[in-house]
Parts: C-alpha cells; sequence; structure tokens
C-alpha cells in the first residue's frame, strides 16, 4: 500500500533509504539532542518531515540543485539500445 499525503498511518510502507554515513550521523546526532531537550522523535518521522518540507518549497528545483541530487541507480535500458 502507498501512504498519501494526508497523513493516513494506516497505508504505511517501509522503503530501502541509501544515505551517506555523514548524513545519517548528523540526522542521528539532531535526534539525541531533540531526545535530551524532551523531544523524541524516530528517523523515519524525520525523514518523513524533511520529505513533506521539501515537496512544499517553491525552490525545490534549486535545493535538489545545490546539494547535487541525481538518480543513484543507472538508468533502465530498453531493448535494443546499445547505450
Amino acid at each position: 500500500m502507498h501512504k498519501s499525503a494526508s497523513g493516513d498511518r494506516s497505508g504505511l510502507e517501509r522503503r530501502g533509504l541509501s544515505l551517506p554515513k555523514g548524513l545519517v550521523d548528523d540526522v542521528e546526532q539532531l535526534l539525541v539532542d531533540l531526545r535530551r531537550s524532551g523531544r523524541k522523535i524516530s528517523f523515519s518521522a524525520f525523514v518523513e518531515v524533511s520529505v513533506r518540507s521539501l515537496l512544499v518549497d517553491p525552490e525545490v528545483r534549486e535545493t535538489l540543485e545545490r546539494y547535487g541530487a541525481a538518480a543513484r541507480r543507472p538508468a533502465a535500458r530498453g531493448p535494443g539500445d546499445t547505450g
């Protein structure tokens, strides 16, 4: 099932996610700091809020460009594509 943007949690779906170790370390440190201040947030909740925030950002294309976002898997080749 696909999770809708409405926030309905009945259709949560777990996806594999590849993140640079340094980024994971930074997020985990922030989550530790938040927990110390009384705010418990899971890694997946942090990612969900971050993605939601990016989705409504009017400068999303510029942000993706600034961080060098690109496909991490090679594009699938069609029949007869010699590449």
